[in-house]
């Protein structure tokens, strides 16, 4: 908090301590006692008090008290300062007289930064959703249909508004029917038919060998491409239209850009398209989902498990699993058998309802996957990891 400086004006003064007289000499104090306040220095100027009153020293409580210093000079402290010394009263003073012996500049109080947490980002116009942070600055520009995310960083000290701040940012945007190919034709077809889009579009991107990968939740297909400046651009097809996330490293840190680019990675893998079912209705009183009250592990990259048993689902990439007829067991240390001590156990075909049920520390969540029951159980701090693994469930068709 910034201390006011004391808002009394000359004249005020002037007939504020006429009224008290003055004294050129001060009778035995009636008590003193050492104190330390917090406040602001006003001269008195021509004011005469007593011989020895200079100054007026407001505290930041808003008390005033007459001050003087054998040991500074009162008149070169202008701003919030921590002071230190005897305080007397005198039958002869209207106010205690403060005797300063230290003096040092106030600290300004911290101000406590604002709790940074995940927070669901969804776009019913593009069918997507995700998670970014509640600290990004998000920017749509209306004629092109950019999404950008911006990822603020400490200013440093040597950053001046003549040479601003470069941040790093995330796009997000949209191409509409611009893919000969669609959700039927081959992962080669597909695959070639974004190509040819970014060759025709991307002259930065056109002689970089892009990488397939599988994204989001619902690990749907992808193709990666990494530039030497470290920019990376993922494009996802949708039926004819084209989905584009991209990376972009403006500022010069490494460690920074690595702490991005990890960031990137966790946006793109709680990234899922979402239907027009999932979209909620516009109800401003209905209160904001209630995330778990344990504390949740989260989890940053995540890979595919196709089971012998008919299904695929996304599972923590650093994590082992063993499985067998009726379920898997998951855990951070190589397990050899399927054991209810694991972190997570899986079990499907249970025929249990959907939802979450709750026994002491340990949740189940449960999720109908066409005509199939899948049902995770571990410890209540995984519920956001299980119910990320659960959503990722597709059914094998049978050829």
């Amino acid at each position: 908090m910034k201390l006011s400086t004391l808002k009394i004006s000359l004249l005020t003064l002037s007939l504020f301590l006429s009224a008290c007289g003055s004294s050129d000499e001060l009778s035995a104090p009636l008590s003193r006692e050492y104190e330390s306040y917090t406040g602001t220095l006003t001269s008195l100027g021509s004011i005469k008090v007593s011989p020895i009153v200079t100054h007026l020293f407001e505290t930041q409580e808003g008390d005033v008290l007459y001050a003087f210093s054998e040991r500074y000079d009162l008149d070169e402290y202008a701003k919030a300062m921590d002071a230190y010394g005897i305080v007397s009263t005198y039958e002869e003073l209207d106010k205690p007289l403060y005797e300063i012996t230290r003096l040092t500049e106030a600290k300004e109080e911290e101000i406590e930064a604002e709790e940074v947490t995940k927070v669901e980002y969804r776009n019913s116009e593009l069918g997507v959703v995700t998670q970014i942070y509640s600290n990004w600055q998000v920017e749509i520009n209306d004629a092109s249909g950019l999404i950008s995310f911006k990822i603020p960083h400490e200013t440093e000290e040597t950053e001046t508004p003549e040479t601003p701040v470069l941040e790093d940012h995330i796009d997000l945007i949209q191409f509409s029917q611009v893919l000969s190919s669609t959700s039927e034709s081959t992962p080669e077809e597909r695959s070639t038919d974004i190509k040819n889009h970014v060759i025709g579009n991307y002259a930065d991107l056109a002689n970089i060998v892009p990488e397939q990968i599988t994204v989001g939740i619902d690990a749907v297909m992808g193709l990666r491409y990494k530039t030497s400046a470290g920019n990376i651009h993922v494009f996802i097809p949708r039926g004819s239209d084209l989905l584009e996330w991209s990376y972009h490293y403006l500022y010069t840190d490494e460690t920074l850009r690595v702490q991005n680019t990890n960031l990137f990675s966790a946006v793109l893998n709680e990234f899922r398209f979402i239907t027009v079912d999932e979209i909620p209705a516009e109800t401003p009183d209905s209160p904001a989902p209630s995330s778990p009250s344990v504390s949740q592990v989260e989890i940053s990259k995540f890979a595919t498990l196709s089971s012998n048993f008919g299904f695929t689902m996304s599972y923590p990439a650093a994590w082992y699993y063993v499985g067998g007829s009726t379920g898997y067991s998951f855990d951070d240390a190589e397990i050899e058998e399927v054991t209810a001590e694991a972190l997570v156990r899986m079990e499907f075909n249970t025929g249990a309802a959907e939802g979450v049920a709750h026994n002491g520390n340990l949740v189940s969540v449960t999720k109908k996957v066409d005509s199939r029951s899948f049902t995770l159980t571990g410890s209540a701090e995984y519920q956001n990891v299980m119910q990320t693994m659960l959503d990722s469930i597709q059914t094998i068709k049978a050829e």
